[in-house]
């Protein structure tokens, strides 16, 4: 293994061997959260190590500056070095275009106070319901918009309003509903909450798949009823999922997420997704099955975690579950 050269010392056959075996980042990165103000502290290229730590001496008053943006440490940092009105005119503008009900519901005062540190929130009341109006002129200063459900699409007029827009965060699942060809067009990138999402997602199939079972659904709706034990009689009565196979079609966040919270039941999980091999399913945790009817026909309870789309509309037919 080729030895690492030593620390930086000053001379020029140093810094060439440093600079081969150095990821290189230009300054002047801005996105929320994570290198905010880079493009604070020396102009040019700085060569960075991959644990972030700054290679030349001279950058030395900065590290710790650095580490403050990569999250380590709190804004009052920032304001240790002097840099507190800079910091201020430096950070970009950030738009929330999201309903009232999930505004309330999503952000926390922790939560905001973490977005104030590295953003401006534009001044705009959170509206009952955000539509085409709402959106246009608040948008046009922003940098940043956070999106959520029930956020209007993002079209042609909007876009053309949003000339600063370099992010869209959406605050939940697929971005299909607010996105458009002229969004496209502009190449602003884009991110969503899918991800996150998918943990609660899965932890709910989890439970359902620990609850069917058992009857519990059929029982609660037999005591409502007067009927205390026929509820647990229906399919052969209460069951373990202990080695048994479960089906999960969609190796997607949720589906992933799934797979593993069911290894620790000790079940046979069978996947159905034709975009993923059988060798991506056998890391995942389960048993690829190359159709729907082999999957129903050797499962005990099937999940459903596919995206709704053209190709997932009445996938699932009464055939497969005869």
């Amino acid at each position: 293994m080729k030895k690492r050269p030593p620390a930086y010392r000053g001379g020029p056959a140093q810094e060439w061997q440093r600079r081969q075996e150095s990821k290189w980042v230009p300054f002047g990165v801005l996105m929320l959260g994570r290198g905010l103000l880079t493009r604070l502290l020396l102009p040019g290229i700085m060569s960075v190590e991959t644990s972030g730590s700054p290679k030349f001496p001279w950058i030395s008053p900065f590290h710790e500056l650095l580490g403050a943006i990569n999250g380590h440490y709190q804004t009052s940092l920032y304001e240790k070095l002097g840099f507190e009105e800079i910091i201020k005119t430096m950070k970009p503008k950030i738009f929330f275009a999201v309903r009232r009900q999930w505004y309330d519901k999503i952000f926390s005062e922790r939560d905001l106070d973490r977005v104030r540190r590295v953003a401006e929130i534009i001044e705009a009341p959170i509206p009952e319901m955000p539509d085409k109006p709402f959106m246009l002129d608040p948008i046009a200063d922003a940098d940043i918009v956070l999106t959520s459900w029930d956020t209007p699409q993002l079209d042609r007029e909007i876009m053309n309003r949003a000339s600063k827009l370099q992010l869209v965060a959406h605050a939940a699942g697929s971005v299909k509903p607010i996105v458009s060809d002229a969004f496209w067009e502009r190449g602003t990138r884009i991110t969503s909450a899918s991800a996150a999402i998918a943990f609660g997602v899965a932890e709910f199939c989890m439970g359902l798949i620990l609850l069917a079972p058992k009857r519990v659904f059929w029982s609660a709706q037999g005591v409502k009823e007067g009927k205390w034990q026929d509820g647990m009689q229906v399919f052969h009565g209460p069951q373990e999922i202990y080695q048994q196979k479960i089906g999960v079609i969609g190796a997607s966040h949720v589906g992933r997420h799934l797979i593993r919270l069911l290894q620790s039941y000790t079940c046979d999980v069978l996947l159905f997704d034709p975009y993923c091999s059988a060798e991506k399913a056998k890391t995942l945790g389960a048993v690829k099955v190359d159709s729907l009817e082999e999957l129903f026909s050797q499962s005990m309870i099937v999940s459903l975690n596919a995206p709704e789309t053209d190709a997932t509309q009445g996938m699932i037919t009464g055939d497969l579950l005869a």
